[in-house]
């Protein structure tokens, strides 16, 4: 300790009592004579060295590690962008999913309405086959009736020349007229 006093006013402009061991041992190696001193002054420098290595590799990893905070603070902003984005994606895959549910029920209903509507033609479509059954059998009956007519002619007056509707019937043979129009001779009255 009389080491120390003996050179503390050389240190005194260090206020801070943490360094008084680094000013004593700095100081006293020009004032103490005494070698067992000197030797703590060697292991205390060793020491001090090493001290001073482990807070430079202290401070060298703690600028690491500030600096990686940074690459964190940084990432971390670049993923709220990023949710951020996600956020707007995933609502814009909402509306269109939303959208493509409205689409599917107006194809359903349109289908319906074309179910409805092949329902409504297939239909209209046996009716139109009944009616020609039934013109079919018009047809028939209708050549029928033109056969008696044919052979009623030819019972009472001589064979009929027949001929269009739209056409004069006198160009071709007075024995047979247009409707209204009454034969020439005889009663044709079938």
């Amino acid at each position: 300790m009389s080491c120390k006093n003996k050179v503390w006013s050389e240190c005194g402009n260090i206020s801070s009592r943490k360094w008084d061991n680094v000013c004593y041992y700095k100081c006293s190696d020009n004032c103490c004579e005494s070698p067992k001193c000197k030797k703590e002054i060697c292991e205390a420098k060793e020491i001090l060295d090493r001290i001073k290595n482990k807070n430079d590799n202290l401070g060298d990893h703690l600028n690491y590690a500030k600096e990686n905070q940074e690459d964190v603070k940084n990432a971390l902003s670049k993923i709220e962008n990023d949710v951020c984005k996600l956020a707007n994606d995933l609502e814009k895959i909402q509306k269109a999913l939303e959208d493509a549910i409205k689409s599917l029920c107006n194809i359903v209903k349109n289908l319906e309405k074309a179910q409805t509507s092949q329902d409504k033609s297939l239909c209209n479509v046996n009716n139109a086959i009944k009616d020609q059954e039934g013109i079919d059998d018009l047809l028939d009956r209708l050549e029928c009736a033109l056969h008696n007519i044919v052979e009623c002619f030819g019972d009472n007056c001589s064979h009929p020349i027949l001929v269009p509707w739209e056409e004069d019937c006198c160009k071709h043979s007075s024995k047979i007229c247009r409707p209204n129009k009454c034969y020439e001779k005889g009663n044709y009255d079938c």
